[in-house]
């Protein structure tokens, strides 16, 4: 900073974020990952149409052994691993069948393995399905 007298020189002023320093992290290197967001209300409706497709008795829940069928349907990708701990949980509190926002939690929970596929996994998936 300069000084004229008594008085501060604004121009010579610069936070201390703006101003690198080797031992200091970038704010950005310091946040964790948002979780998985909230899907639109448009896909949420179509989430909740697979849903129901898999309700047996029309009570708007599923049996907890059809978790894993419904979540990919729903488009997310959890691992055999993932989808038997929410069962091991639930069968643990004795609930045999489950709600759509129970389901919609455990999605959302899901981060990375939840929601649509990125598109150069679609492009892997495509590839399998068509090979050239």
């Amino acid at each position: 900073m300069s000084r004229k007298g008594n008085q501060l020189n604004p121009s010579s002023i610069r936070p201390s974020s703006t101003i690198p320093d080797c031992n200091q992290k970038r704010r950005s290197d310091m946040t964790a990952p948002p979780p998985n967001p909230k899907p639109e209300k448009r896909r949420i409706l179509e989430m909740h149409a697979v849903f129901l497709g898999h309700d047996t008795r029309g009570d708007n829940k599923i049996s907890i052994r059809h978790l894993g069928h419904c979540l990919r349907a729903m488009g997310a990708t959890p691992t055999e691993a993932m989808v038997s701990k929410h069962v091991r949980q639930y069968e643990a509190s004795t609930m045999q069948r489950i709600s759509f926002d129970e389901v919609m939690g455990i999605y959302c929970s899901l981060g990375k393995h939840g929601g649509i596929s990125s598109p150069k996994r679609k492009q892997i998936e495509a590839d399998q399905l068509y090979p050239v």
